[in-house]
């Protein structure tokens, strides 16, 4: 036994261990799997989990857990998207004002994205999504606007790792479907989903890039279709590409400059 390991807290530890092999089970596990994996009891584990999901830390679906929303939240306010957020809030709350829908942000990971914080929109009747939520590239306004912008050898990794579930009969099931749209969206400046990831709901994006010209994350609005209809998507869009703009001037952007990630 080291020094150190007289100071350690077996309940904490074991904690920490289910936390740290959730963290790459993202379909979830259930109690005896962890158990299992981990060499404890259920009745630990059990107890372990219950409490985690009180606290907001772990989700429980059909008896599968998984890391939860809090643990993401906790996250960014200790790594780089806290500043991200910080800066664009105001920005999102003017464009919450200007347009009345939801304002979201999020950023890609992998080959999906997620979303790290939202302002609400002002109507009786809006669009919530939860933050920490993952969200398909290939059908959402803010994974086309993402794609559109990357350096073609990244664009091609994540096209080829994607899976396409159609979700609507609007939604891109294909890279040969998706690939035309990404340069329209790189012609344009904005993204659309209309109605490619839920029927009845449109979204319009724009990225926000780097100091490098990369496309870091993107800014986007969400909205029943019968308010944010596709004879809108233009002039809507142009309004959130002003905000955007300034939200990537924030982080030390400059139009002329190449993408890059680092």
């Amino acid at each position: 036994m080291s020094n150190n390991d007289r100071y350690i807290i077996p309940s904490l530890e074991r904690t920490l261990n289910i936390m740290e092999f959730l963290a790459g089970e993202p379909e979830g596990k259930n109690i005896t799997e962890i158990a299992e994996k981990l060499g404890l009891s259920k009745n630990s584990v059990f107890r372990i989990l219950k409490t985690l999901t009180i606290k907001g830390y772990v989700e429980e679906y059909k008896r599968l857990y998984r890391l939860g929303t809090k643990l993401f939240q906790l996250g960014t306010k200790a790594v780089g998207e806290f500043s991200l957020i910080e800066k664009a809030l105001q920005y999102m709350r003017s464009l919450r004002d200007e347009v009345g829908e939801t304002v979201l942000i999020g950023k890609r990971l992998g080959a999906s994205g997620i979303i790290l914080e939202q302002v609400p929109g002002h109507f009786p009747v809006k669009v919530i999504v939860e933050v920490g939520y993952r969200f398909p590239l290939h059908c959402t306004a803010p994974g086309k606007a993402i794609l559109a912008y990357l350096p073609e050898d990244e664009r091609n990794t994540i096209l080829n790792q994607m899976d396409y579930e159609v979700f609507t009969d609007k939604t891109a099931g294909s890279r040969d479907v998706l690939e035309p749209t990404l340069d329209i969206v790189a012609s344009t400046g904005y993204a659309a989903d209309n109605e490619e990831s839920i029927i009845g709901v449109n979204c319009l994006s724009c990225p926000i890039f780097n100091r490098r010209g990369y496309p870091a994350a993107a800014i986007w609005i969400t909205g029943p279709s019968s308010r944010l209809s596709e004879d809108t998507f233009e002039a809507v869009g142009k309004v959130i590409e002003g905000y955007a703009s300034h939200i990537s001037a924030t982080m030390g952007y400059q139009p002329q400059q190449p993408a890059s990630a680092e």
